[in-house]
Formats: C-alpha cells, sequence, structure tokens
C-alpha cells in the first residue's frame, strides 16, 4: 500500500479520536498521534493489504499509547484545564449540539473512563467508542476475545459503580 495524503487524511480523524479518548489530554493525545504516523510510515512495508488499514492504523495507535505509557508514567486521567478541552470534547462525539444535559453527561462519562486502567480504557473506547467488535478489539490489542469480554465487563461494573455516586 502506498500511503497518499488522502488515504492520511481520512483516517486521521478516527487516530486521533483515538489517542484523545486513550490518554484524555490533547498534549498526550497529539504526542501519540504524530508518533502513530510516524510509525505507520516506516512500517508500511509491513501492512497486511488482505486486513482492514483502519484495524491495522488502530493496533499501531495503542500500542504506541500503550510504549508511552511504559516511557512516562505521568499519561493518565488530566480534568479539563478549561472549557476549550471540554469543547474539544464534544466535538469528537456524536452530534450533541444543543442538548446541554446530553452534554453533562458525556463530561460524566469522560471522567469515569478516565479513571479506569489504561487496559479496561483502552478495550471500552475501542468498542463503545470506536465500534470494533469484541473479536477486533482483541486483535487490535493482541489479546483473547475472553480477555476482551472480561475487562469490557470490569470496566462497565467500574463505571457503574462510580457512576451511582
Amino acid at each position: 500500500m502506498i500511503l497518499t495524503e488522502k488515504v492520511i487524511t481520512a483516517y486521521s480523524p478516527h487516530l486521533f479520536r483515538l489517542c484523545y479518548f486513550l490518554c484524555q489530554n490533547e498534549d498526550y493525545a497529539n504526542d501519540i498521534f504524530q508518533e502513530t504516523w510516524i510509525k505507520i510510515i516506516r512500517h508500511i512495508d509491513k501492512y497486511d493489504e488482505s486486513r482492514s488499514f483502519g484495524k491495522w492504523a488502530s493496533t499501531v495507535c495503542v500500542n504506541t499509547y500503550r510504549d508511552m505509557l511504559r516511557k512516562n508514567r505521568k499519561i493518565n486521567f488530566v480534568e479539563f484545564a478549561d472549557s476549550g478541552e471540554l469543547e474539544k470534547f464534544f466535538n469528537s462525539l456524536p452530534d450533541t449540539a444543543g442538548d446541554i444535559a446530553v452534554r453533562e453527561e458525556y463530561a460524566v462519562l469522560y471522567k469515569a473512563i478516565g479513571m479506569l486502567s489504561a487496559e479496561k480504557r483502552a478495550v471500552t473506547v475501542l468498542h463503545y467508542f470506536l465500534g470494533y467488535s469484541e473479536k477486533e478489539c482483541g486483535q487490535i490489542l493482541g489479546i483473547g476475545a475472553k480477555t476482551v469480554k472480561s475487562r469490557l465487563y470490569n470496566a462497565r461494573q467500574a463505571l457503574k459503580r462510580s457512576l451511582e455516586v
């Protein structure tokens, strides 16, 4: 596959959204996003064209996030620094334009997801926000389907507990 500006433009919003949801900080998301594209460009010859490019790119992105997490333990949940950060988060979601109640619910959900462990957050974001199946999540994360199901269950339970408060 030859990476063209069209391919990069088509997949950039998806990858940035994944980066942002994983680390929930715009600066870290930009770093991960940039490093992901560098890795994709360097290793495009390893891309198996029988697989979806989006899934392969998501795998590279998640692995880049994991690498950066290991190197820099500071990547964790950060509260919205200002209303601009919150607005960027809302703009990455399905249409929430005029509904203040929906926006407030998303803000609470965002905070709760940020409190999940990196493993649970990754599988939650891939499955519920980016629409990957459990099998696809397992392929992207390099884990088995039972592990995906277990992490999703545990994440739902943790979210339920934190949202009940």
